[in-house]
């Protein structure tokens, strides 16, 4: 039960992370495959907190989580290139109204991106833990 509460979470913080750059006004600097990528890992957590962990719910998790921390990584990856001069790329000033999604975006951006790797981990760890236990019952009854 546990393990469909947190996939679940995962699911919905990876859907407003792909979903809240269009919902504002303000421009977005991800490439597409990025968004599409963490929109196919929210899908993946949400048919994983669905199915359950008996059927191949954990595959579907460990695959969703796997993709968001990939995503996570590639992030990470790109600023630290940033800050050693190795990567550049061009800023635009765009002046626009601002909207109601666009000021709520700035306080929720940053919190649920940290929600969004604590629960990427922890749905890793238990979609590993249960495809774990699913495999020594397999051997066990094997025998």
């Amino acid at each position: 039960m546990i393990s469909r509460l947190v996939y679940l979470f995962a699911g919905v913080c990876a859907l407003y992370m792909a979903l809240a750059p269009s919902m504002g006004s303000l421009p977005n600097s991800r490439p597409a495959w990025v968004t599409v990528a963490c929109f196919s890992g929210a899908i993946s957590l949400i048919v994983a907190a669905v199915l359950g962990t008996r059927s191949v719910g954990g595959y579907v998790a460990a695959i969703g989580s796997g993709t968001i921390l990939a995503l996570y990584c590639c992030n990470a990856a790109v600023l630290i290139l940033i800050r050693l001069g190795y990567y550049r790329f061009q800023t635009r000033l765009v002046a626009g109204h601002e909207s109601l999604a666009d000021r709520w975006r700035f306080v929720l951006d940053r919190p649920v991106l940290y929600l969004l790797l604590l629960t990427a981990l922890v749905s890793l760890a238990l979609s590993f833990h249960s495809i774990g236990k699913r495999k020594n019952l397999r051997s066990v009854a094997g025998d």
